[in-house]
């Protein structure tokens, strides 16, 4: 019985401390122009370690690279807690709007 317990403990531990939790905030600035080589648009920017702009097609994506020594699913990603903001379209600048999703994640 006793060793049962133990293993049960160390069982616990391994489990609660297995996960990682990331809080993330994305500081909006406001349009700004964005050059690159002969091609100058306007867009919104947010922490540039975390920004990703696809030029051809106006698409702004958020990057988060979470380091792990362990293998992870990534279908066991969480994402909870989702504050939503409405802006007006002339914030957006050059962005295609028709890329915008609306309340649903894309995992790439």
């Amino acid at each position: 019985m006793k060793n049962t317990f133990i293993l049960f403990i160390l069982f616990l531990f391994t489990f609660s401390f297995a996960q990682k939790k990331e809080t993330v905030t994305i500081n909006w600035s406001d349009k700004t122009e964005y050059i690159v080589g002969e091609t100058k648009m306007t867009i919104p920017q947010f922490d540039v370690r975390n920004f990703v702009f696809d030029i051809n097609s106006k698409k702004l994506s958020y990057a988060l690279k979470i380091s792990s020594e362990k293998f992870i699913d990534e279908k066991s990603l969480i994402i909870s807690n989702v504050s939503y903001e409405i802006i007006s379209e002339t914030s957006l600048g050059d962005l295609n709007n028709s890329l915008i999703p609306s309340r649903h994640f894309k995992f790439n």
